[in-house]
């Protein structure tokens, strides 16, 4: 059953004829209204069909004037993600047989590519010829989108220090979090940290590449940028299956 707070603002978005918000819900134990928006219904600039970031954050904002509510956005991945995660998935297949099981990419809204390989075959791509030749598969096929490879993640190479993507990945997971909980999470899920003021710089970075938003409070929480940076899967380890665990567990 729709909460009160989701009906005002399906009203709202009706009485506004906006047809690209996917889905109303109100978050758990929580006043807050969550709005859902495909990936691909958001573009640079807003046109017919299309939205953009600042129009969202304008729906945000006369949400909250006119209705009173506090709305979250959460943009999600959309067909054509999925479309182009599974075209690459099957080229790499075909060219480099047992090499790779699955990939993941990033949102190519930026012109720029970060590539996620899974159940990699070490044996497959021992040589740097070979290395190389699944990079030039993966380039050619991203100039088809007008986009070009900027990092290929060898996911089961990846060493125990955490990248930016994972911090980005943990931040998402338990947010809103403090500094020193972010530092257990990570070290509760094995992770080394050279430093705390090692992930102090990692955290001001991202904080400057807008992908993270430091709170008065103290608490990180992850921005729409940092969202569509993090790699989507469909497993029980993915990023909003843990969320939606912190969720119910958490006393608000």
């Amino acid at each position: 059953m729709e909460s009160p707070n989701a009906k005002k603002v399906l009203g709202y978005l009706a009485d506004k004829r906006i047809g690209f918000v996917a889905a109303v819900r109100q978050k758990p134990n929580s006043e807050t209204v969550l709005l859902v928006v495909h990936e691909d219904a958001v573009s640079e600039i807003a046109t017919t069909g299309k939205t953009s970031r600042r129009q969202l954050t304008y729906l945000k904002n006369s949400i909250a004037r006119e209705l009173g509510l506090d709305v979250e956005i959460q943009i999600s991945k959309g067909k054509a993600q999925e479309d182009l995660e599974a075209g690459l998935t099957a080229l790499l297949k075909h060219r480099f047989p047992n090499a790779v099981q699955d990939c993941f990419i990033s949102s190519l809204e930026s012109g720029f590519a970060d590539i996620w390989l899974a159940g990699v075959s070490k044996e497959a791509i021992a040589t740097d010829k070979s290395r190389r030749a699944l990079k030039e598969a993966i380039s050619e096929y991203l100039k088809l989108f007008s986009a070009k490879l900027r990092q290929l993640h060898f996911g089961d190479e990846e060493p125990n220090v955490p990248t930016s993507v994972a911090i980005l990945k943990s931040i998402k997971v338990f947010a809103p979090v403090h500094l020193h909980e972010l530092e257990a999470n990570l070290r509760t899920a094995n992770a080394i940290l050279p430093s705390a003021s090692w992930l102090r710089g990692k955290l001001d970075l991202l904080r400057k590449q807008g992908l993270i938003l430091w709170r008065q409070d103290g608490q990180y929480v992850v921005t729409s940028s940092g969202l569509a940076v993090i790699p989507h899967t469909k497993t029980r380890t993915s990023s909003d299956v843990q969320r939606a665990l912190v969720l119910g567990r958490r006393k608000w």
